[in-house]
């Protein structure tokens, strides 16, 4: 229970911090919006992949092994993109950057 209210706690609050960089990120220096971009991919991609390790493990528990073999791979795809996000200092990988 506690896990689930702590994740519903920071879920918005890592959405407002997206939708506050879209907002006011191109006020910002090239190198502080990698920076920011940076560490908001650090927070926001983590939690998006325990989310569906999450509803993998609950489609798990109810014998739905197809649904939750589906989840791993969804998950697996939000951590390479995590991964990659972080690496690349960008919030959206494989977005083109306009010039």
């Amino acid at each position: 229970m506690t896990q689930a209210v702590l994740f519903m706690a920071i879920v918005p609050f890592a959405l407002a911090m997206v939708l506050g960089l879209a907002l006011f990120g191109g006020r910002l220096k090239p190198d502080t919006r990698v920076k920011v971009e940076r560490a908001m991919a650090a927070v926001f991609y983590p939690l998006i992949t325990l989310y569906w390790l999450w509803r993998s493990a609950t489609f798990a528990g109810e014998g739905a092994t197809v649904a939750a073999l589906a989840m791993i791979v969804v998950a697996g795809m939000f951590g390479w993109m995590g991964l990659q996000a972080v690496r690349s200092g960008r919030l959206a990988p494989f977005a083109s950057r306009p010039r």
